[in-house]
């Protein structure tokens, strides 16, 4: 109890190393311990250490339940389903929600909040959040992390940033909050501000932090095409994290890479070549079965123009991954694998089906992103030459709220502001075209070198544009 006492105070000041260590010589003396085995997961977890790991301690958790209260014990069962093996959210928010009718307002109240949100069902997370915070004002930071979340998911920008500043003056600085911070500022538009509060936060930061910075302050690199920038501060951060002991494959950052060759850049032989040698380099076997990224090698072959290269990666995926439910939990990643094939065969209306396939999960959405599959299904309909409703898709991904879309805004905004200008233009509607030429232009106008040919050419189309206009 002394070691478990301990273990918590490093884990509440954010310590997740010192906390694993201590909850590890807990479960050593009593291996039935289970509180212990579950904040042992939770440590890992938050200190994205292996997901083996993570796994491996919450089955010991799962397996000593009896050991408990019968509210520790709903906890356990709910952590075991939503962030084990378990992969179950339906038996997650069960076990939550009979945490929270046993007075559980702190990890079953904000888990249960959080698993709302995942299925869109907001007003629900609401007030689960608002439950925890009014039972639990001085210890619901995650509470009201998760409520800022939710609120920002639906827009409500203001609510979310008054949220914030509370949690500030009540809990002190958090980089978990700085990190909101940073995101809403983005949501807000207020991009240039996003990047300097990012920048600076780092300043106060310790290691661990850092890196996590980084990573925002690299997406907003990519989404400004300052590829170079990317791979710089990501670099940055690999180092931090590899010292610190956090699970980082190196075969993600590779693919990442080949993405933005054949994505960003078009240069899908290069693509290609990356991704062959790193598989050869670093075999799938090597990784942890949960975490092999089976899904995004095949996205890049097929983005590259190799759908038959990705549909091996796929068939891999079913010759390796036996465990039904490990297939349940990744079968979104598999669908959205086979639409971006599916677009790579000539058959984009095949791949619309794919993607709103892959948005869902048979309790429901797949996460809070009411609006990313948009991207997908506007580019699959733009590749079927239907324009209205590619416009339409765009249009919706680029209005419609979510908390972190910031990453995916990196990889998708500047190409969707190119397209609809061409849309829009082949239309025949100058206005429209010339309005997200201008965005496209005012993204990428500090891109790298390899890049600028694609904003010259829009900027010779804006010219024509503006050009026609003053001549009618």
């Amino acid at each position: 109890l002394k070691l478990y006492t301990e273990g918590q105070a490093a884990f509440d000041a954010g310590d997740y190393a010192k906390a694993a260590g201590l909850f590890k010589q807990a479960v050593a003396l009593d291996t039935t311990f289970a509180m212990a085995w579950r904040k042992l997961a939770v440590s890992y977890a938050d200190g994205a250490m292996s997901p083996v790991l993570v796994d491996s301690a919450l089955i010991k958790a799962y397996q000593n339940r009896d050991h408990l209260t019968d509210q520790e014990r709903w906890t356990t069962v709910g952590s075991y389903f939503q962030s084990g093996p378990g992969h179950d959210r339906g038996k997650a928010i069960e076990a939550f929600a009979q945490g929270v009718a046993l007075g559980d307002y702190d990890v079953s109240a904000t888990n249960l909040g959080n698993l709302y949100v995942s299925r869109r069902q907001f007003a629900a997370a609401d007030s689960v959040y608002q439950s925890s915070i009014q039972h639990r004002p001085s210890t619901s930071l995650l509470a009201y992390i998760g409520l800022a979340r939710s609120l920002s998911d639906q827009g409500n920008h203001r609510g979310a940033d008054s949220l914030l500043d509370l949690i500030d003056r009540r809990f002190g600085r958090r980089i978990i909050t700085v990190q909101a911070r940073g995101l809403l500022l983005y949501n807000q538009g207020l991009v240039d501000s996003s990047a300097a509060y990012l920048r600076t936060a780092q300043e106060s930061a310790n290691q661990i932090e850092r890196a996590q910075l980084l990573e925002q302050v690299a997406a907003l690199e990519e989404l400004h095409g300052r590829l170079g920038d990317y791979r710089r501060d990501i670099a940055s951060a690999r180092t931090i994290e590899h010292e610190q002991g956090v699970f980082a494959p190196a075969i993600n950052d590779s693919l990442q890479s080949a993405y933005f060759d054949a994505w960003l850049r078009g240069h899908s032989a290069a693509a290609v070549r990356k991704v062959d040698s790193t598989l050869a380099a670093a075999p799938l076997r090597t990784i942890p079965i949960g975490a092999r990224p089976y899904g995004d090698v095949a996205v890049v072959y097929a983005i590259a123009g190799r759908p038959d290269e990705a549909r091996a990666m796929l068939a891999q995926y079913d010759a390796d991954v036996r465990d039904t439910t490990l297939r349940r939990a990744q079968e979104p990643n598999r669908l959205h694998a086979l639409g971006m094939i599916a677009m790579a065969d000539g058959h984009p209306l095949d791949a619309v089906r794919n993607f709103y396939a892959s948005d869902s999960f048979p309790d429901g959405p797949v996460n809070d992103c009411a609006a990313c599959v948009d991207a997908e299904v506007g580019l699959a309909f733009d590749r079927a030459n239907i324009p209205d409703s590619a416009i339409a898709h765009y249009e919706r991904y680029l209005n419609t709220p979510f908390a972190f879309r910031l990453f995916n805004d990196a990889d998708q905004v500047g190409l969707i502001y190119r397209r609809l200008g061409e849309l829009y233009d082949a239309k025949g509607d100058r206005g429209d075209a010339a309005r997200y030429y201008e965005k496209f232009v005012n993204l990428w106008k500090n891109a790298d070198p390899d890049l600028q040919p694609q904003v010259a050419d829009i900027k010779r189309r804006l010219s024509d544009l503006q050009m026609t206009e003053k001549k009618s």
